[in-house]
């Protein structure tokens, strides 16, 4: 028997809510995302030269990293295009597998927890290595972020738990059902 993550609900619960929380983590930060690049591409039809470079100042201020490789607008602006297109393919990514994870949970499905496990275990992973490497600094955040980031950190790992523990029940009782021949429209 294994120990129960979510104290007053069932497991299956608790990984469904997991993805509800995702969908909208990962709808806001989509929209974070798009007003970011609104904003750059404010600041890039500034026609007002002195408003203009004191944007582009501000810009390589947050964002540390650029500023030691380049000072040229262009390329700062290109750059962080890249990045935004980069954040916004993960929160599509991100959508889709919490998606994948509601309806396996729903339906006994292993392939969708599965999918939202490896992508959400991966996700974690390179985002330590990013900060423990310090690469936060070329997506300007920094200060108090580390320790936001420290929580969200323990939070994910807590919301991998809970669904680990539900892909463990859902893989248990289709084992059951198979075993007892009694397995009926279900997909592992």
């Amino acid at each position: 028997m294994t120990p129960k993550p979510c104290c007053c609900i069932s497991t299956r619960t608790g990984a469904v809510i997991v993805g509800f929380v995702d969908i909208i983590f990962s709808v806001l930060a989509m929209v974070s995302v798009v007003l970011k690049f609104n904003t750059l591409v404010y600041i890039k039809n500034i026609e007002n030269s002195t408003l203009k470079e004191k944007s582009v100042r501000q810009l390589l201020l947050d964002h540390p990293g650029v500023r030691d490789q380049t000072e040229d607008p262009e390329k700062l602006f290109l750059f962080l295009n890249r990045l935004l297109i980069f954040l916004m393919v993960i929160c599509g990514i991100s959508l889709v597998t919490s998606l994948f994870l509601i309806h396996g949970v729903i339906k006994d499905r292993l392939c969708g927890i599965k999918a939202y496990l490896v992508f959400y275990t991966s996700l974690l992973t390179l985002s330590f290595v990013s900060t423990s490497f310090n690469i936060n600094q070329y997506t300007g955040m920094t200060g108090y972020f580390y320790g936001f980031q420290l929580v969200m950190y323990f939070l994910h790992l807590y919301f991998l738990y809970v669904v680990y523990v539900s892909y463990v029940e859902v893989r248990d009782k289709l084992m059951r059902t198979t075993v007892s021949g009694k397995r009926v429209g279900t997909r592992v």
